[in-house]
């Protein structure tokens, strides 16, 4: 049975040993910042397909980072929430990513009865 490792991520408060590595190696998953954070999709052929948005203040301000690898957003995610002081003046914090394409599956079955 695989050990797990104390986390600190919103959305994920346990590691695997395997996602411990991953996250030194890589940097967290963006969806362990979940609630902290939240997740919008793009769709387009931009370069930068990935990007941080950080809405706050009165007047609200956006702060929008883009990125050209999901690694390089990971490493954002991390850096703004171990260093988030915006406290009550934070509007939301989002993070894009590519839209996946949608995989459906279908199941072919012959019918044995039809002898044709």
């Amino acid at each position: 049975m695989s050990r797990l490792i104390k986390a600190n991520y919103p959305g994920k408060k346990r590691l695997t040993e395997t996602e411990a590595k991953n996250d030194l190696k890589f940097g967290p998953m963006p969806h362990w910042f979940k609630p902290w954070a939240s997740e919008a999709v793009l769709i387009s052929d931009a370069e930068a397909r990935y990007a941080l948005v950080h809405v706050h203040g009165d007047p609200v301000e956006y702060e929008v980072r883009t990125f050209i690898t999901e690694e390089k957003l990971r490493w954002a995610l991390d850096s703004l929430y171990n260093a988030h002081t915006c406290g009550a003046e934070c509007v939301g914090i989002y993070y894009v990513t590519p839209d996946v394409p949608l995989r459906m599956y279908a199941v072919i079955e012959t019918d044995d009865e039809d002898e044709s």
